[in-house]
């Protein structure tokens, strides 16, 4: 996929999650082999840090939190994972059994945002917190 720095609406699509939903109940729908796509993150005030995102197991009762100051979030779901990658304590590794959230500029900001290369330095920063039924876990 080739960056246009086109911001698609996402309401109706398999892209709207701004509202709580299961990944696996609407991959399926995506015109793709899954999701490796960004998404528009509204920025913070005095660039503190957002909620990007929220992801929870109700099977095992994890959750995560990723925060950020990054304009954007990119979502990968495992498109080219095959069966014969073992994980820890044996888990097989097949398409889509994991997600990856990467927070960063646009894909296409060199070409489309002014000020993105103007400093020979950048901050960047993500925070995430994990919990479980058992306990809070912050850094």
């Amino acid at each position: 996929m080739i960056p246009t720095g086109e911001i698609t609406p996402v309401e109706g699509t398999p892209y709207d999650f701004r509202r709580a939903g299961r990944i696996g109940d609407v991959i399926g729908r995506l015109p793709t082999e899954g999701y490796d796509h960004n998404w528009c993150i509204a920025s913070g005030p005095g660039g503190e840090p957002v909620s990007a995102a929220h992801l929870y197991c109700p099977s095992s009762g994890i959750g995560m939190e990723v925060l950020t100051t990054q304009p954007g979030l990119t979502v990968y779901t495992g498109n080219f994972l095959s069966k014969s990658l073992i994980g820890a304590n044996g888990e097989v590794m097949d398409k889509h059994s994991a997600v990856c959230l990467e927070t960063q500029n646009y894909p296409n900001a060199p070409n489309v945002v002014s000020d993105c290369l103007s400093g020979l330095s950048a901050q960047i920063s993500a925070l995430c917190t994990f919990a479980s039924s058992q306990c809070v876990c912050e850094p």
